[in-house]
C-alpha cells in the first residue's frame, strides 16, 4: 500500500510543477504595477517636478514602457530573417518484409537554407515595424504627457486656491477690525446702527467666499494628490507671482513659432512615423512581384548501422515568382554522392492566377499613403495657426496683467482717499470696510491675471512639446535655430 501512495504524491508533485509553467503567483513587478504604493511629495516640488512625479508613479505608463521595451528587443532580434537557417535531422528507417530480404537503415541530415533576394520584402516588413515602434513610442510620450499635463494643472489650480484663499482671510481680518472699531463708535454714538449691519452683511458675504475658498482649495489638492500619485498634498505652493518676468515674444516671433511648433508637435511626430510606416506598405506592395531567390545546401550521411558508410550531398538554387495573374518557381540542384556518384536535379512549376487581388492592395496602399499625407499636411497647418492663436493669446494675457495691476492701483489709492476722508469726518467706517473688501477684489483679479499668464505659457509649451516653465529658455536659447524656416517645415521623417 505504501508503494502505490508514494507514487500518486509524487505524480501529483509533478503535475503541480508543470502547473508552475502555466500560473505564476504576481510577485515583485507584478504586485508593483498593480498595488503601487503612494510616494510622499518632496515639499519643494514645483509644477514641471509634478509632472515628472505623476508620468512616473503611473501603472500604466510603466507598464506600456515596458511593453514597449519588449517590442524593441523583438524587433533587434527579427534580423535573424537575414541570416541562413540551419536544420538538423535524425531518421531511423525498418522495413521487414513476409517474402524478400528484410532491410534497415539509418540516416543524418543537415541542411542549410540562405536567402539572397527576397525582393526588399523582409526590409520593407522591419521598416514597418519600426515605424510601429515609433507610433507606440509616440503613444507612451502621449500617455506621460497627459498624466504630468494633468498634475501641472491640478498643482496651478491648486496653487491659485491657495492665494485667492490666502487673500480672502486677509481681506476679512482687516474688515473684522474695521467693524469693531465702527461697533465701539456705535457704542460712543458715533455710527449708526445700519452702518454696523452694513458692515455686518459684508463680513457675513466674505466669510461665505471664505468657506468657498476652502473648499475650493481641498478639492485642488485632493486632485493634486490624485494625479500626482502621492499621499498628500504639499504644504507650500509657488503661487502666480504677477511680477514674474514675461517670456519675450513680439509679433515678429510668430514665423518662427509656427516653425517650431511644426518641428516639435507630438501629433505631427505620431503622424510622420505613420506616414513612414504607410511608405514601407507601399514600397512593399509595389515591389510584390519581384521574384525571390534561396541557396540551399544540404547533405546526407546513411547506412544500416553506425558508423554510416555513405555520404550525399547537394547545392540548389531557386527562384519564385508571384505575380497576379501567374506564379511560377524554378529550381536547379548538384550534388553528389559517396562512394563515387553525382546528381543533378532541375524542376519548375507553375501556378495560375496565385493572386487576382494582388493589384488592389498596391492600389490600397498607395490610397492609405495619401491619406497620410494628406492628414500630416492637414496637422502642420493645424499646428502652424494653434501657435500663433497661442502666441496672441499671450499677448493678450499679458496687457490683462497691466491692466489688472493698473485697477489694483486705483483700488488702493481709492481706499487710501477714503481712510483720509474718514480721518476728516467725510466718510463712513463702513465704505473703508467696502473699500478693503473691493481691493481684495481687485487682488484676486490680479491673481487670476497672473494664472492666466500661466495658462499662456503652458498652451505654447504644449505644442512645442516642453516641460512646464520651460517656454523662457526656449525662446531665449532655441527659438533663433528656427528663424527663417520655411513654412510647413515638418522636421526629419523618422
Amino acid at each position: 500500500m505504501r508503494r502505490p501512495a508514494l507514487a500518486i504524491a509524487a505524480l501529483c508533485l509533478a503535475l503541480s510543477s508543470c502547473a508552475g509553467f502555466y500560473y505564476r503567483r504576481p510577485t515583485d513587478e507584478g504586485e508593483a504595477l498593480i498595488a503601487q504604493p503612494l510616494a510622499e511629495p518632496d515639499r519643494a516640488l514645483g509644477a514641471a517636478e509634478y509632472g515628472r512625479l505623476a508620468a512616473r508613479s503611473s501603472a500604466a505608463i510603466e507598464a506600456e514602457r515596458r511593453r514597449l521595451e519588449l517590442a524593441e528587443a523583438s524587433w533587434r532580434l527579427g534580423a535573424r530573417a537575414f541570416l541562413p537557417s540551419v536544420e538538423l535531422g535524425a531518421s531511423s528507417d525498418e522495413r521487414i518484409a513476409e517474402y524478400g530480404p528484410d532491410s534497415f537503415s539509418k540516416g543524418l541530415s543537415l541542411s542549410v537554407t540562405q536567402p539572397l533576394w527576397d525582393g526588399g520584402r523582409a526590409a520593407a516588413a522591419r521598416a514597418a515595424e519600426r515605424a510601429e515602434l515609433g507610433l507606440a513610442r509616440a503613444e507612451l510620450g502621449r500617455m506621460e504627457r497627459e498624466a504630468a499635463e494633468a498634475a501641472v494643472e491640478a498643482y496651478r489650480a491648486a496653487a491659485s486656491a491657495r492665494a485667492r484663499l490666502l487673500i480672502r482671510r486677509e481681506a476679512y481680518a482687516a474688515a473684522a477690525a474695521e467693524r469693531e472699531t465702527l461697533a465701539a463708535e456705535l457704542r460712543l454714538g458715533l455710527a449708526t446702527a445700519m452702518e454696523l449691519a452694513d458692515a455686518d452683511i459684508g463680513l457675513a458675504e466674505a466669510e461665505l467666499e471664505i468657506l468657498s475658498a476652502e473648499l475650493a482649495l481641498d478639492e485642488a489638492e485632493a486632485a493634486l494628490a490624485e494625479a500626482a500619485g502621492v499621499a498628500v498634498a504639499p504644504a507650500s505652493y509657488e503661487p502666480p507671482d504677477p511680477d514674474r518676468a514675461a517670456v519675450a515674444l513680439g509679433p515678429g516671433d510668430d514665423e518662427a513659432l509656427k516653425a517650431a511648433a511644426q518641428a516639435r508637435s507630438p501629433e505631427l511626430r505620431a503622424l510622420r512615423y505613420e506616414l513612414a510606416r504607410r511608405k514601407a506598405e507601399a514600397k512593399a506592395a509595389a515591389f510584390a512581384w519581384l521574384p525571390t531567390a534561396s541557396l540551399k545546401a544540404s547533405l546526407l550521411l546513411s547506412g544500416r548501422e553506425y558508423p554510416l558508410t555513405k555520404a550525399s550531398w547537394s547545392v540548389g538554387l531557386s527562384l519564385d515568382f508571384s505575380g497576379p495573374l501567374l506564379g511560377a518557381s524554378i529550381g536547379v540542384a548538384g550534388g553528389g554522392e559517396r562512394p563515387g556518384g553525382s546528381t543533378a536535379r532541375t524542376g519548375a512549376s507553375i501556378r495560375p492566377l496565385p493572386d487576382a487581388s494582388a493589384p488592389l492592395a498596391s492600389g490600397r496602399a498607395e490610397l492609405a499613403l495619401r491619406l497620410a499625407e494628406d492628414a500630416l499636411a492637414a496637422a502642420s497647418g493645424r499646428a502652424a495657426r494653434a501657435a500663433v492663436s497661442a502666441a496672441s493669446a499671450y499677448r493678450n494675457a499679458l496687457r490683462g496683467l497691466d491692466a489688472a495691476r493698473r485697477s489694483l492701483g486705483l483700488a488702493e489709492a481709492r481706499r487710501e482717499l477714503v481712510a483720509l476722508r474718514l480721518g476728516l469726518g467725510q466718510a463712513r467706517r463702513s465704505e473703508l470696510i467696502r473699500a478693503g473688501l473691493e481691493l481684495a477684489a481687485r487682488e484676486l483679479a490680479l491673481v487670476d491675471a497672473a494664472a492666466a499668464i500661466l495658462a499662456g505659457e503652458r498652451a505654447l509649451e504644449r505644442l512645442l512639446d516642453l516641460e512646464a516653465g520651460a517656454l523662457a529658455v526656449f525662446v531665449k536659447e532655441k527659438l533663433c535655430e528656427y528663424r527663417g524656416a520655411p513654412e510647413g517645415r515638418g522636421g526629419r521623417e523618422p
